[in-house]
């Protein structure tokens, strides 16, 4: 079985023998920019602040 996906959401699925795993920032063209990554193991003790991506909306 292929498990199209980013290995650092993928849990279990990228390490198992029983998938062909495929992490989706490998395929070429898929993405004109890869989006931003992050493990959460790689995190600092006292986490960190995240610009957002998009424009938000204001909280009514």
């Amino acid at each position: 079985m292929i498990v199209l996906g980013f290995r650092e959401l993928s849990g279990r699925l990228a390490q198992s023998s029983d998938t062909c795993f495929v992490d989706l920032a490998d395929i070429p063209g898929l993405f004109a920019e890869l989006p931003p990554r992050l493990s959460l193991a790689s995190l600092p003790p006292e986490g960190r602040w995240f610009e957002p991506i998009t424009e938000t909306d204001p909280v009514l």
